[in-house]
């Protein structure tokens, strides 16, 4: 784009969250004063080429304006479609120093088969500065339906509500917004649903109107991923979409706050109330804020469908020995990317930080290598290993599942080898005449060393030749002393640093193919055939906008004399490897729609 427009693009962009958000638009983000503009946008793959002319580029987002890297929403015009989509986004996701959690999330949604967004990697360009690694995802708007619910191309799509405001309890009186611009002010629909809801007792009285399946799909959803951000707790970032049929499905969207991402910050400064160990241990009945009138009959009276929709989804993906893999595979794929975009500037920021008002995310390369421990190092945020861990144990533990069962499950459903965790067994005192065994491993063998009581006392209170005696009292009085002294000076130190300087957030932007052959319970594309309830929907995969091998990129460049004279500038998305990639997926889960290629470039040219 011109360097005008750039220079008015970058003074928009000055958000702060407190003063601009929370104050100046009483937590409403929508307030905020939009940059908008006409660009040609270039896609290209593997030295193939698309242009698109007079494409709206404008900034997106809500709370993420707040963010020193913002996102940016495309809209193509006429016929013009990129992945067999009309609306992109491009989003930073500045939240996460992994760059996986929403992909992640994304990955089991849609492996699910549940009527979500897709997202892959990408990388943007502006003026021909490197932006850095963002996720290129879906919009969900009249297209999208049309697509995933397969209706007629000219078919207008009047009963898509976007519930985007915090506070939507789907309580009379509620306000989401129409999607239509044509019938904006056609809320019918709404209102009648939520009188529905308002006077539902029991799961049939729901089942007359609402999809329930998917509904107790989202509820465990949100409570395996610790959610704040959906309808739960904060009550936004979803969307309800009265299907022909006269049924509602929920359709959760937004994923960048999962995981225990957030989650302490939120509750401690926003909710006024503390958590232990990150939330994990958070129950169902202590995450709803109060007026959630549907949790009633949908939980609180009745358990029974709530459990079983959450024991499937524990089988059929969130469990400890799917993720991890997963985790690992997006690791190797994105960490050249991660390294790039997290490589400061000269001015110490990072690559397209844009906003210097905003939250600062600058993170590090060892922060994203920190992704693979399941370690804690932050004493705000889990790492994501530890929240899978821990989350799915304390699910098992909550609500009397069978943990062994539910990975021997987990592992048939993936068509692998399940294999037991391996028991320490300690033999009997009368039967050894010791005290327990000790195995060693020396090279190739391992020893079995009988221990006596003498031997154990003399060599505890003797380790080494120079070490000093200490008793077994004093040294548990003293570390206690000890850790707890130094946990509270580390919490409140970096507390107080928190308060003064705001979380720190990162974009990830790249796109992967490859990813989606991972274990068969997370594929990136697939759509579960498991749920017969579901198909009552009529959900049809739009094409995919999954993984790719390589990662896409958006640039936006000053035109030169040469362009044509309806288009002056151009922002590029590259998205290479993602059409390879996702055609390969397609073909390896018999996936019948088209793949969206995402590792390709875009140049997007200001008019």
């Amino acid at each position: 784009m011109e360097s005008s427009e750039y220079e008015r693009l970058v003074k928009i962009a000055q958000i702060d969250q407190e003063n601009d958000i929370v104050v100046g638009c009483n937590l409403d983000a929508s307030c905020l004063e939009d940059f908008e503009t006409k660009v040609t946008l270039t896609y290209e793959l593997d030295g193939d080429k698309k242009v698109f002319k007079k494409v709206n580029l404008k900034t997106g987002g809500n709370y993420g304006r707040a963010n020193d890297r913002i996102g940016f929403n495309l809209k193509l015009k006429g016929d013009d479609l990129l992945f067999d989509r009309k609306q992109i986004r491009v989003r930073p996701d500045a939240g996460d120093d992994t760059h996986i959690r929403s992909k992640i999330a994304y990955d089991l949604i849609n492996n699910w088969g549940l009527p979500s967004l897709q997202e892959t990697y990408c990388e943007l360009y502006v003026n021909g500065e490197y932006f850095g690694l963002y996720f290129l995802q879906d919009s969900l708007k009249g297209n999208w339906i049309r697509k995933t619910y397969n209706l007629p191309a000219d078919e207008e799509v009047e009963t898509l509500f976007y519930c985007r405001k915090d506070g939507v309890n789907l309580a009379i009186g509620d306000v989401c917004i129409n999607q239509n611009d044509k019938t904006a002010n056609y809320t019918e629909p709404l209102e009648d649903l939520l009188q529905k809801i308002d006077g539902a007792k029991t799961i049939e009285d729901l089942e007359k109107f609402m999809n329930v399946d998917l509904l107790m799909k989202n509820l465990a959803i949100e409570f395996l991923f610790g959610s704040f951000d959906h309808y739960i707790i904060q009550g936004h970032n979803f969307y309800m979409y009265q299907r022909k049929d006269g049924i509602w499905d929920m359709i959760l969207v937004d994923f960048d706050s999962e995981f225990g991402n957030g989650l302490f910050v939120f509750t401690k400064f926003i909710l006024q109330y503390d958590i232990e160990d990150y939330g994990y241990r958070i129950k169902f009945e202590d995450m709803p804020k109060p007026g959630k009138k549907l949790l009633e009959p949908a939980y609180f009276n009745d358990q029974t469908y709530f459990k079983q929709a959450l024991r499937d989804l524990m089988v059929t993906g969130f469990n400890p020995d799917a993720l991890f893999e997963r985790i690992e595979e997006l690791k190797e794929f994105i960490a050249p990317y991660v390294k790039k975009t997290t490589t400061l500037r000269e001015d110490g920021r990072l690559p397209g930080a844009i906003n210097l008002k905003g939250t600062d995310t600058t993170h590090t390369y060892e922060d994203f290598l920190a992704v693979s421990n399941i370690e804690n190092t932050n004493p705000m945020v889990p790492s994501l290993k530890s929240w899978i861990q821990n989350r799915f144990d304390f699910a098992c533990e909550e609500y009397g599942f069978d943990k062994e069962e539910i990975l021997k499950e987990a592992a048939e459903f993936r068509g692998v080898e399940y294999i037991p965790k391996e028991t320490e067994t300690i033999e009997d005192e009368e039967e050894t005449d010791y005290d327990y065994i000790i195995e060693t491993e020396t090279g190739t063998e391992t020893e079995t060393e009988y221990v006596t009581e003498y031997e154990t006392e003399y060599e505890t209170e003797y380790e080494t030749e120079n070490e000093t005696e200490y008793e077994s009292d004093y040294e548990t009085e003293y570390e206690t002393e000890y850790q707890t002294e130094y946990q509270t000076e580390y919490e409140t130190e970096y507390e107080t640093e928190y308060e003064n300087e705001g979380d720190q957030d990162t974009d990830a932007v790249e796109d992967k193919s490859e990813e989606v052959e991972v274990t068969g319970d997370i594929e990136d594309g697939e759509n579960s055939s498991n749920d017969e309830e579901n198909t009552e929907s009529t959900i049809v995969e739009p094409d995919n906008l999954e993984d790719t091998t390589e990662a896409a990129a958006v640039v936006v460049e000053e035109s030169t004399n040469e362009e044509e004279e309806e288009s002056t500038e151009s922002p590029a998305v590259s998205a290479d490897d993602a059409e390879k990639s996702a055609e390969e997926n397609s073909k390896k889960n018999n996936d019948s729609t088209t793949p969206i290629k995402a590792k390709k470039k875009c140049y997007v040219k200001h008019h």
